[in-house]
């Protein structure tokens, strides 16, 4: 089967005016015309996140700006989930966070660190799973498995196997009773609970049930949907309260994060791009859609990667080795 894995970099905005694209084993950023804007001369380049990219150079990760300068001069061993121009870095074994030029806002003491989002971070430390307030340095450790970044004032936890949330003081806003779970986006979020599919509202943290095999994560006001349709199944779109909004045509397909989305016609053949009004806007040719970051995908075909931009147009990246 096709793979798909949407690691959750998290996106900040709509397509970049800046893309990272390579050449001859060296990358740099182009236009959406394809005209060069920053050299070619990187190892590895990620896309800006707000004014901030990541780029490697010599097997060190530093930050550029949109000009292509050097925020901060290579000399991390990684870089990531950069948001709002907060970024988790590692400094030899361990996590901390630092800004757009370079400032440390924590010790670098985690063993793993996600994305910083409403001024909260979810960090790893020796006691466990903790939630660190990069305003005041408070921390709160929490008794679970697994906490993502914060989503619309609620961050999703697993505990003994099952998903729940908690809120920015890490109090339990739901208790870890949900047998699958995804994050808050436009005021719902998808769950199965009893084997039952359905849609807990942000307002009221509510869970209602719906009619599906399974859904996939409410995003962009649309959630994939699985049902049975003329004895199999098939992937469609609904909105909040079910109703179908892009056909159920699909053998499987991936939530939306922006205007686009991953789907599959068949599932001994290949991943292809569709907008929120169900147009098919890219060819149907990639081997696996590896990822979302800032506000672009990256799809795989053979031995080579694209960066895929909202209208669906490709930017050739690295090869796959």
């Amino acid at each position: 089967m096709p793979a798909i894995s949407l690691i959750l970099f998290i996106a900040v905005s709509s397509a970049s005016a800046l893309i990272p694209s390579c050449e001859n084993g060296k990358c740099g950023y182009a236009d959406e015309s394809g005209k060069r804007v920053i050299s070619f001369s990187y190892d590895a380049a990620r896309p800006f996140s707000k004014d901030t990219a990541a780029v490697r150079k010599k097997g060190l990760w530093g930050l550029i700006d949109k000009k292509g300068k050097f925020t901060v001069k290579p000399k991390f061993i990684e870089i990531k989930e950069c948001f709002q121009d907060i970024c988790a870095a590692r400094e030899k074994k361990f996590w901390g966070y630092i800004d757009s030029r370079g400032k440390p806002l924590t010790l670098f003491e985690f063993e793993d660190a996600l994305a910083a989002k409403e001024g909260l971070a979810p960090v790893k430390t020796k006691k466990g799973w903790a939630i660190l307030n990069l305003k005041n340095g408070g921390i709160r450790h929490i008794l679970c498995e697994e906490i993502m970044p914060f989503s619309q004032g609620l961050a999703r936890i697993k505990k003994d196997g099952k998903y729940g949330y908690i809120n920015a003081a890490g109090e339990e806003a739901l208790p870890a009773i949900y047998e699958k779970a995804f994050d808050f986006d436009g005021g719902f979020a998808s769950a199965a609970l009893d084997s039952e599919w359905g849609f807990i509202s942000a307002e009221t943290l509510a869970f209602k049930k719906k009619d599906f095999e399974s859904l996939g994560p409410y995003s962009s006001g649309l959630a994939p949907a699985y049902a049975q349709i003329d004895g199999k199944i098939s992937c469609g779109y609904v909105d909040s309260e079910g109703r179908p909004k892009i056909n159920f045509d699909y053998a499987m397909c991936a939530h939306f994060r922006g205007n686009l989305a991953p789907v599959l016609k068949s599932i001994k053949g290949k991943w292809g791009f569709i907008d929120r009004e169900g147009k098919e806007v890219s060819s149907f040719k990639y081997d696996s859609i590896y990822g979302f970051y800032g506000g672009l995908y990256l799809a795989i075909e053979g031995n080579k990667s694209f960066y895929i931009d909202e209208k669906g147009k490709e930017y050739p990246y690295l090869d796959v080795k």
